[in-house]
């Protein structure tokens, strides 16, 4: 996720540092590991999640321009029918 963000930024002319954001993530994953990020919280009390506004977002503006986003996309698409799925449609 992380390589398709920086890559769909770079395209649109915005200068990402991996090296910084890779280590927030190692961070976050070895000081905060009983932390359930938003859109958990948001599955788990059967609200709709944030998907669309970012790893939806990050699918959507690689398409238009010309980058790929696999990861990115399936994400958001396994969250949209986790969703659809729990409000009985599918």
């Amino acid at each position: 996720m992380v390589d398709e963000t920086i890559a769909v930024a770079q395209a649109g002319g915005v200068a990402l540092d991996k090296a910084a954001i890779t280590a927030k993530i190692e961070f976050a994953l070895a000081n905060h590991r009983d932390h359930k990020a938003s859109m958990l919280q948001d599955r788990l009390a059967g609200r709709t999640t944030e998907i669309d506004a970012i790893n939806g977002a990050i699918a959507q503006r690689g398409t238009a321009l010309g980058v790929a986003t696999p990861v990115n996309a399936t994400l958001a698409d396994m969250v949209r029918l986790i969703s659809r799925v729990e409000q009985g449609r599918s």
